[in-house]
């Protein structure tokens, strides 16, 4: 996944859900995720344009967010906070509001990927 913008959406938003839904996220949806992004990013004309190093600092940032989730969200299981799962749920939440632009209640994964019910 490495400089795969791609891979850093998804993971961004695997664990954006993670926190948004105090759950963790099925391994075997991550693959279709990565795809789903692929074709949309890639079908993105604005994408696009965006600069190699500004892709670059894009997918850090999205691959270091998305991986803390993650790891919140597993430590959350082992030492349990409401307080923290609160503010979690709030952060995911705001996450996939951002980057999808909807209610994230209606988002389920499927075979394709995510979408939203």
């Amino acid at each position: 996944m490495s400089g795969d913008t791609a891979g850093a959406v998804a993971a961004m938003l695997a664990g954006s859900l993670m926190a948004y839904r105090n759950a963790d996220f099925p391994d075997r949806q991550f693959g279709p995720l990565v795809r789903q992004m692929r074709t949309v990013l890639s079908g993105n004309e604005g994408f696009a344009r965006v600069p190699e190093a500004d892709r670059q600092d894009l997918y850090y940032q999205l691959a270091t967010l998305g991986m803390f989730l993650a790891a919140t969200q597993v430590a959350l299981k082992r030492t349990p906070d409401p307080g923290v799962e609160a503010n979690m749920r709030a952060a995911g939440e705001a996450n996939l509001r951002a980057l999808l632009g909807v209610d994230p209640a209606g988002l389920r994964l499927g075979p394709q990927g995510l979408y939203l019910e």
